[in-house]
């Protein structure tokens, strides 16, 4: 008993220290060793007790017996289909291994491309599934963490409704240096209208905005950029008075971090993607290679790659007002057909149809 209370007391002040999920990630690096554990404990107290003492649910420990009881070599997570048949499929997971390896996406965030596939019904899965077995396939590749903002991001609920506009410059490899101009819609994400120049101009950002305001009348657009002199001058206050004056159009410019609190995150993130998952890949030689690889990364950008958060969208779709699919019956039709199919593998490699097998022979005699 005073070993039971001893190691309870060093349990509880372990979870305190490393928190319930992060002990339980403990535990799961050796799952065999833990079950034996646990077994060891039951033999004089309640197996209840025991996983009270552990804060481990009966649910998962059932599910950890069955993984390490039932478990095959031929499947991506070594857990028998038949008993666990829930399971992606060997065919689903050839799916994933090679989206990973397809040039398509080679530019693409593995949200992206498991929209794609999900739009496509080449791969009906959850994302966190396809994150947790794309891992496995390419254990380096880390998702990356960002820090959560301590205040409320600036999010439209219509399009036209924020733009954000800022420039990101670029060197190429002969030594230049090129500014890429760009504004970006808040609720669609869709880069409405770029440019790049081999210097800052505010008689460009003044031409892009217009070119963004070609085709719209009677709208009231709030223009979010940060407070260079090339956004905030004389020039651009006139200019925006004239669209409102003669076109109706009216645009109330604010200053990240100065009129509003929110900062300009969302066009800044566009950048980052585009240099470290376009740009920097390719590293373009001079002006007419980086303004083709521009192309390319802006077409792409806005047509091809679905947004998990447009609710599989591109931005083309989402900025013209398309209905977002119900894949609720998709989802369902995967589920019943990776079911069976488990069901029925035909797999002699995993543990319990060895025994099966044994178990008929032994009949037979």
């Amino acid at each position: 008993t005073r070993l039971f209370l001893a190691v309870a007391r060093f349990q509880m002040r372990l979870i305190q220290q490393v928190g319930k999920k992060s002990y339980h990630r403990m535990l799961a690096y050796d799952k065999q060793s833990f079950i034996d554990l646990v077994r060891s404990y039951a033999e004089w107290i309640p197996l209840n007790q025991v996983l009270r003492l552990f804060q481990m649910n009966p649910r998962l420990f059932k599910s950890w017996v069955s993984q390490v009881s039932f478990s095959c070599e031929s499947s991506s997570l070594s857990l028998c289909a038949k008993q666990h048949p829930f399971q992606i499929t060997h065919q689903e997971y050839k799916v994933i291994e090679s989206s990973l390896n397809d040039p398509v996406y080679a530019y693409w965030p593995k949200s992206a491309i498991h929209s794609d596939l999900l739009k496509k019904n080449l791969l009906t899965v959850s994302r966190s599934t396809y994150y947790k077995h794309a891992k496995l396939i390419q254990p380096e590749s880390q998702k990356r963490d960002y820090k959560k903002p301590t205040y409320t991001p600036l999010r439209a609920e219509r399009v036209n409704e924020i733009w954000h506009m800022d420039i990101s410059q670029f060197r190429t490899r002969d030594d230049r240096r090129y500014y890429i101009y760009a504004i970006i819609d808040n609720y669609s994400r869709k880069i409405l209208v770029w440019s790049c120049l081999d210097c800052i101009s505010q008689i460009e950002i003044g031409n892009l905005i217009s070119k963004a305001l070609e085709n719209l009348s009677g709208i009231r657009i709030r223009l979010i950029s940060d407070a260079g002199t090339e956004n905030v001058n004389k020039y651009i206050q006139k200019l925006l008075h004239e669209f409102f004056n003669e076109y109706d159009k009216h645009i109330n410019h604010q200053i990240a971090l100065r009129h509003i609190r929110q900062s300009n995150s969302m066009i800044e993130r566009f950048f980052r993607i585009m240099k470290s998952q376009y740009l920097y890949r390719e590293n373009p030689a001079n002006y007419p290679d980086l303004y083709q690889r521009l192309e390319f990364t802006f077409n792409e950008y806005n047509g091809l790659r679905p947004h998990y958060s447009l609710q599989h969208q591109t931005p083309n779709e989402a900025y013209a007002g398309a209905l977002a699919r119900d894949f609720r019956e998709q989802y369902s039709r995967a589920q019943n057909q990776r079911f069976k199919k488990n069901k029925n593998c035909p797999c002699r490699v995993c543990t319990c149809t060895l025994e099966a097998n044994a178990r008929h022979a032994f009949a037979g005699t």
